[in-house]
């Protein structure tokens, strides 16, 4: 019985502290209307693995269905990816195993791309992820992303990075005004894809 109860005090004071999966960053409130919006965090990495920079979206009401006409889910976009034709500007079927190793054939021959059929308004993030060492700092990334649509939970996964155990900093800065709507938070956050 002890140790159930010690488990749950666990469980709570990691839900208190921001406890992640391998890493003490904290869901950042971030507004990402204007241009230059910048956070700069410093955070620990517990563990060697992939990790996430995270465009969190927050609605402050509940959202009208059907989702595809409501003007939250409109600036957000959805999950939907297609195979698109850099030839032809279209999205390709891809129902038959002919057509699917056509698709497979394009794609290899850079004909075709996946891309988000609905990616909803395009923000382009700047973002930095720099690793602190005590004999100098090491730039891990530094390029901007241009985030749409969304991956899960109303999120966008802003890239992947595979980051080791240690001290890092990391710089996100927005490149360009952004018209929110305006029952609609943002925040910044970095998860861990599922096992």
């Amino acid at each position: 019985m002890k140790i159930k109860y010690n488990l749950i005090g666990l469980l709570l004071l990691c839900s208190l502290t921001s406890c992640g999966p391998g890493t003490d960053f904290p869901k950042t409130k971030w507004n990402i209307a204007q241009k230059d919006s910048t956070i700069v965090q410093d955070f620990t990495v517990r563990h060697s693995m992939i990790y996430m920079p995270i465009l969190d979206f927050h609605p402050l009401r509940k959202l009208h269905t059907p989702f595809s006409e409501d003007p939250i889910m409109q600036f957000i976009g959805d999950g939907s990816k297609g195979i698109y034709n850099l030839k032809t500007h279209q999205f390709m079927n891809w129902n038959n195993n002919e057509e699917r190793q056509q698709v497979f054939a394009m794609l290899q021959n850079k004909e075709a791309v996946w891309k988000r059929e609905n990616p909803g308004t395009i923000i382009p993030i700047h973002l930095k992820i720099e690793k602190l060492d005590q004999d100098k700092d090491k730039v891990i990334i530094d390029q901007t992303y241009d985030t749409e649509g969304y991956d899960a939970a109303i999120e966008r996964d802003i890239v992947y990075i595979k980051l080791k155990p240690g001290k890092y900093r990391l710089t996100a800065n927005t490149t360009k005004e952004t018209v929110l709507p305006p029952d609609l938070e943002t925040f910044l956050l970095i998860g861990s894809p599922p096992d």
